[in-house]
């Protein structure tokens, strides 16, 4: 896969083993993943790879984390309401139930004659002998209960603090997610704390009835509790209720935000590609975290800087042949010092020699006896690159979670995939070549121009002079590329579909079985016109710390997951030996051939040569030659 190593941006330079090396020992212990260790090289050509350093047995856990940036797919969010962090699904059954309802109606009413129309029939049919709009407006109003729903954990929505429609599991996702990001990718503003529709625990199991009423109606044009059908913020849904009017900009963690610039940035990606959405989080989490291990560096270094600039104010007044105490006697220091009641000229010393202190600390050094202008304009600029190199030092830092990814500029990565795949097709055919690498061309400045007008209008939102190697179109174009390459799909179990299994299984859910029985007949209508998208899940997109630096194997021995609770969970397919790697499928290799499984792997840039292609390609090769033969 093409990548960029001509960049001149340093957060696109190689990261040093060591510093890799001791950031996934961290990872590795915050996450408890005991038996795991990180190999720099997996052999192959494969780049780094996750290795087990004791047994696992088949079903066992090797280790669940949470995604360092994600955001659910808006399609899903229209149908399946979940926390804006956590992806725990918030609302009630019932919500949810009218929620893919309603997303079944929009859908039914697109079919086009290219559709099974007597199938788009039979569903419709469906739907009008389990609902009508007063019991569907019910069941979105929280007007309607449907049996056995509060065996199913849910959560009550928790508003954003400042005031878009994003919606969390519990204050402390709304917290947690304010802290580090949303604050500087809300559209429209800052609250004191945040808000929530009830006081209640996310931990609560049951239907949370004192949920605030989604904006649902009739005409289904809503998600289901209660965002509205455009993104605003890192997650989907455009904000309707503006508490109050915000400042047109706000400065926040040294950054100049621009919320309504904000409002376009997510609009274009909405209407783009919300990968984009993924890309900001990740820009605003690593500005917020550059900007506090600046403070802190600022704090430690406060005491040392006023000593040394009191020292160096004495060393200039002794070379310039002055003395600090003559200096309070003058008038202008006597006034200044009668004004405010001082009583002592000391102290009107003590201030002066303070004010000239910090001077003389800004020039470096620089005014010494019979020093010149230009000295101090140089000792200046000095200071001046000392602080461009602290704020990269601190961005670098801040950065290394993506820094250590794969990474490839996304132009690159979709074009390649797309001629891979005219080179196999034009194997069997007399394409032309000359047009098929205009067509790559093409594609590379579109997708480069798209992510240009996606960057220019994150700029807009988000001004900071300290970090401009963040902003830079080849680092977004690497980081929107790590995410094609190295992101996990989610799929987050719904809550309809919990409660469809609750009912089917109660044995396992502790759950009476006469009720059980007893609430299958009276919702079978729904099951049934809801059909298969009542097992839909949440989906959705993340970038994970560990899990994105595990390899690809179309014999994997170990699966990752998504818990209702939004952790990724991976666990052992198969006995794992001591030393074995850890191997993942990227694709849905069941049931599929070799070719089929290798025109699947071309979106992550690489032919598989695990032994289960190799042994089939082996295989192949051998009937080929004996059909030759013969």
């Amino acid at each position: 896969m093409a990548s960029d190593t001509t960049s001149n941006n340093p957060l696109l330079q190689l990261v040093p083993q060591d510093t890799a090396n001791e950031y996934y020992t961290a990872v590795l212990s915050s996450l408890k993943a005991n038996g795991i260790e990180i190999r720099p090289d997996a052999g192959g050509g494969r780049g780094k790879g996750v290795f087990a350093t004791k047994g696992f047995q088949q079903g066992d856990v090797l280790w669940t984390e949470r995604p360092l940036a994600a955001v659910q797919q808006l399609d899903s969010k229209l149908e399946v309401s979940t926390c804006s962090h956590c992806f725990k699904a918030v609302g009630t059954v019932e919500q949810h139930v009218g929620g893919k309802i309603c997303c079944l109606i929009n859908e039914l009413s697109d079919a086009t004659e290219e559709d099974d129309l007597r199938q788009v029939q039979d569903r419709v049919d469906k739907i009008q002998a389990a609902v009508n709009s007063q019991f569907l407006e019910g069941l979105l109003q929280g007007r309607v209960d449907l049996p056995l729903t509060g065996e199913v954990d849910m959560a009550e929505p928790v508003k954003c603090r400042g005031g878009c429609s994003e919606e969390y599991c519990s204050s402390g996702c709304e917290a947690e997610a304010w802290e580090r990001y949303h604050c500087l990718l809300c559209p429209v503003g800052a609250a004191e704390g945040p808000s929530s529709s009830s006081s209640s625990s996310s931990d609560d199991k049951g239907k949370g009835k004192a949920a605030a009423a989604p904006q649902h109606s009739a005409s289904c044009s809503h998600s289901p509790a209660g965002g509205s059908s455009s993104s605003s913020g890192d997650g989907a849904g455009s904000s309707s209720s503006r508490r109050a009017q915000k400042p047109a900009v706000q400065q926040l963690h040294g950054v100049a935000v621009n919320r309504a610039k904000l409002g376009a940035f997510f609009e274009h990606a909405d209407e783009t590609n919300d990968i984009f959405r993924v890309a900001a989080q990740v820009i605003a989490s690593t500005i917020i975290t550059a900007d506090k291990l600046l403070q802190q560096a600022a704090a430690d270094t406060a005491e040392g800087a006023e000593a040394g600039a009191a020292y160096a104010r004495a060393i200039s007044a002794a070379a310039a042949g002055e003395r600090i105490a003559a200096r309070v006697v003058t008038p202008a220091h006597a006034a200044a010092a009668a004004a405010e009641g001082a009583g002592s000229t000391a102290a009107a010393g003590r201030d002066e020699q303070q004010e000239a202190a910090a001077a003389f600390a800004r020039a470096a050094g620089a005014a010494q006896a019979g020093s010149t202008v230009q000295q101090v304009l140089v000792a200046a600029g000095s200071e001046q690159q000392q602080q461009q190199q602290q704020c990269l030092q601190a961005l670098q830092a801040a950065f290394l979670p993506f820094a250590v990814g794969h990474k490839a500029a996304w132009w690159d990565v979709v074009a390649e995939q797309q001629e891979e795949a005219e080179q196999q097709e034009g194997s069997e055919s007399d394409g032309d070549s000359d047009s098929e690498e205009v067509d790559a061309a093409e594609l590379r400045a579109q997708l480069k121009e798209l992510a240009a007008d996606s960057l220019a209008l994150l700029r807009a939102g988000l001004q900071d002079s300290r970090f401009p190697q963040l902003f830079d179109l080849q680092l977004y174009g690497s980081l929107v590329g790590m995410f094609e390459l190295n992101n996990l799909a989610l799929a987050v179990p719904a809550p309809v579909a919990r409660y469809k299994d609750m009912l089917l299984h109660p044995a396992e859910y502790g759950v009476d079985m006469d009720a059980a029985a007893a609430a299958v007949q009276e919702v079978q209508p729904l099951l049934e016109a809801l059909g298969d998208d009542a097992d839909a899940p949440a989906e959705g997109t993340g970038f994970y710390a560990l899990q994105s630096c595990v390899n690809h194997s179309c014999a994997p021995n170990a699966a990752a997951t998504c818990l209702p609770s939004g952790q990724m969970v991976l666990r052992a397919l198969t006995d794992i030996a001591a030393g074995s790697e850890v191997l993942l499928s990227y694709i849905e290799e069941e049931g599929a051939g070799l070719q089929e499984r290798r025109a699947m792997l071309r979106d992550y840039g690489f032919v598989c040569s695990c032994e289960r292609c190799s042994a089939e390609e082996l295989a192949g090769a051998l009937q080929a030659q004996q059909l030759v033969a013969a």
